[in-house]
C-alpha cells in the first residue's frame, strides 16, 4: 500500500468515527447504533484499502496461483518404495565386504546389466558373451557373469564407491 493510500485511509477512518460521534452527541442514534455503524464503516473501509493489494497488477497470474505453482522446497529425496530402500542399503553394505558384493550387490547389478543389455545393444547376458563382455567391461563382467565363483573369504574386502560409480555410469551408458 502507498504511502498516499494509507494516509487517505487513516482520514477516511478519522472522519467515519467523528461522523458517527457526531450522530450519538446529537442524539439522532443511541450508542449501540453508533458503535455499529461506525464500526462497519471502518470495517469496509479497511477492506477497501487493503483488498486492492491482493488484486494482479495487470495482467498475469492472480496471487494465490502464483503461489501454487511455485515449485515445492527441496528437502531430502525420499525413497518411492520399499525396494528403493532395500536398494539402498545393499549397496551400503556392498562396500563393506567381498561376501556382501557376490551375494547382496551382484544380483542387482546382473539384474541391470541383463536389461540394459537386451534392451537397448540387443544382446544377451549369457549367450553373447563375448559382446556383453566388450559392453561392460572387464571388471564389471567378471562380476555379473553366471559363472563367477563366490568369495573364498566372509570378509574379503568390498567394492569402492568409485568403482561402484563406474560401473553404474557403464551400465547407464549402455
Amino acid at each position: 500500500m502507498t504511502r498516499g493510500r494509507a494516509f487517505a485511509l487513516v482520514l477516511a477512518l478519522l472522519g467515519a468515527g467523528a461522523g458517527t460521534w457526531a450522530l450519538y452527541d446529537t442524539g439522532k442514534l443511541g450508542a449501540a447504533s453508533a458503535l455499529r455503524l461506525g464500526g462497519g464503516i471502518c470495517a469496509g473501509l479497511v477492506l477497501l484499502g487493503a483488498l486492492p493489494a491482493l488484486w494482479p497488477k495487470g495482467p498475469g497470474h492472480p496471487a494465490l496461483e502464483e503461489a501454487l505453482d511455485s515449485p515445492e522446497p527441496v528437502g531430502p529425496e525420499r525413497p518411492r518404495s520399499l525396494k528403493d530402500v532395500e536398494l539402498a542399503v545393499r549397496l551400503a553394505c556392498s562396500r563393506n565386504g567381498e561376501y556382501d558384493v557376490y551375494y547382496r550387490l551382484r544380483p542387482i547389478l546382473r539384474d541391470l546389466a541383463e536389461q540394459r543389455l537386451r534392451s537397448h545393444r540387443l544382446v544377451d547376458l549369457d549367450g553373447g558373451a563375448n559382446a556383453a563382455r566388450e559392453l561392460l567391461g572387464d571388471d564389471l563382467w567378471e562380476l555379473v557373469r553366471s559363472d563367477a565363483p563366490p568369495p573364498r573369504e566372509r570378509s574379503g574386502r568390498g567394492v569402492a564407491v568409485s568403482r561402484l560409480a563406474r560401473w553404474v555410469e557403464r551400465l547407464e551408458a549402455l
